[in-house]
């Protein structure tokens, strides 16, 4: 089983540099992709991601407010989230 990935950041170039990158391990699989933080609160139920890669600075607010809204959806304590 691996591991499902939702890449939030503004910028194409580094979506598809991450999505790139990611997609050589077997183990990671990129399930979405966001460029505001308006498209990742709807990505991110929709694609129930186990690890969330998020800018902070994003055009229509900020990733730690992307962040903690996805931690209130999580009931399992297992969340991963990382920085950019």
């Amino acid at each position: 089983m691996s591991i499902r990935i939702l890449v939030v950041d503004d910028h194409i170039l580094v979506r598809e540099g991450l999505r790139r990158a990611l997609s050589r391990e077997s183990e990671f699989s990129v399930v979405g992709e966001a460029a505001s933080k308006r498209e990742a609160l709807v990505q991110i139920p929709h694609h129930s991601p186990d690890v969330l890669v998020v800018d902070l600075h994003l055009p229509d607010g900020n990733g730690l407010e992307v962040i903690a809204w996805a931690s209130a959806l999580t009931t399992d304590g297992n969340s991963c989230i990382n920085f950019l």
